[in-house]
């Protein structure tokens, strides 16, 4: 895999997942900034992006899929941390 492949996910359902099991979307994001698994939003002051879905323009976080370099697969998520 050359390039990046993100996941979109709409701001409002990634703050409530994260809340439904106790993490808090801050602390989760800060960590994702800093191991290079977010995009930033265009302030760089956000973490969240406009992304248009089905013709609406969402505020989305933007977050890194990791990718294995030898075969493309997709890392497991806990191995990471």
């Amino acid at each position: 895999n050359t390039g990046i492949t993100w996941a979109y996910i709409i701001g409002t359902a990634f703050r409530a997942a994260l809340g439904a099991v106790g993490m808090s979307d801050k602390a989760v994001t800060a960590w994702l900034d800093s191991n290079g698994y977010i995009k930033r939003g265009a302030q760089k002051s956000t973490y969240t992006i406009a992304k248009r879905i089905k013709g609406a323009v969402a505020r989305c976080v933007a977050i890194r899929l990791p990718f294995n370099d030898d075969d493309s697969e997709i890392v497991d998520f806990d191995e990471m941390i």
